[in-house]
């Protein structure tokens, strides 16, 4: 993660608040600006699996590709209901939840070859990454949290 000091803006911005290691993996919350609860998750495989539940809700950013089943069963989400500027969480506030272990500010900017593309910072340490997929996403907190 290269050091960075800039700030980032964004209606898609989550807080992912990592609070606990258990054999090698962690567990924590995943705050977003539209809803006043975190979404808890246990495990690196759940967190995704829950951010990209948030993204579809919020139809930000779309999907490039359908999820497809063999049995014929494919979730479908309605939209978040859009939000005035005085119902949606500061962006200040998204910025102060915290973890025990580390914190970190994500954007996913495109949803393209069945992955996300972004950028994350890590809080804590004020450095900012860029990531092409969830596998590299979850790489980045890897690397935050055994340091």
């Amino acid at each position: 993660m290269s050091e960075t000091k800039r700030q980032m803006y964004g209606s898609n911005l989550i807080a992912v608040c990592i609070d606990q290691m258990k054999d090698g993996d962690y567990s924590g919350s995943i705050w977003n600006q539209y809803e006043e609860t975190a979404r808890s998750f246990t495990g690196s495989m759940e967190l995704v699996q829950r951010i990209d539940r948030l993204l579809d809700e919020l139809h930000f950013p779309e999907r490039a590709t359908m999820p497809r089943s063999f049995d014929g069963e494919v979730e479908t989400y309605n939209a978040a209901p859009r939000l005035t500027q005085s119902q949606m969480m500061e962006m200040g506030t998204l910025a102060e939840k915290r973890g025990r272990i580390a914190t970190f500010i994500v954007r996913v900017k495109y949803r393209q070859n069945a992955t996300w593309q972004g950028e994350a910072m890590y809080v804590e340490k004020s450095q900012k990454a860029e990531f092409i997929s969830a596998l590299e996403f979850i790489r980045l907190i890897d690397e935050a949290v055994k340091q």
